[in-house]
């Protein structure tokens, strides 16, 4: 080998040498990317998982909420109904009342229902109905 062979051989040599070390940061270039890559994909997953169990535990809430709010509704209007229908039957007891007695509650059923209103519903049976322990 005459010396421009040599040069040439170190030349190529100094090449394929730097195209390999490019190569080898390339390839740590490529993981390093693909990794970050990755790690930001999970982040993402998982922000989007916390979001979305934070919306549905919201939105539970919020029917439980509801639910709760509807049966209150219920049962406030099963209450108002049995009260109804207490008075109403009050009402037609004071109606059928002996008008000397219906005089000492008042002298009209809506008189003596208005003091009925303004009373326990233990004055009330004994209004209508005298001392429940004397019956004994």
């Amino acid at each position: 080998m005459n010396g421009i062979e040599q040069i040439l051989d170190t030349i190529r040599n100094d090449a394929d040498a730097q195209i390999a070390r490019i190569l080898s940061e390339a390839d740590e270039t490529v993981r390093t990317i693909e990794s970050q890559a990755e790690a930001a994909r999970r982040k993402q997953a998982d922000d989007a998982e916390a979001a979305i169990a934070k919306k549905a535990s919201s939105q539970k809430e919020r029917l439980e909420s509801l639910a709760n709010l509807e049966a209150r509704q219920i049962v406030l209007g099963a209450k108002q109904k049995c009260i109804d229908e207490a008075y109403a039957v009050a009402l037609d007891r004071l109606k059928a009342l002996p008008p000397e007695q219906l005089h000492a509650l008042g002298g009209s059923p809506e008189t003596a229902i208005r003091l009925v209103r303004e009373r326990t519903m233990t004055d009330v049976a004994r209004m209508l109905f005298g001392d429940l322990e004397e019956k004994k």
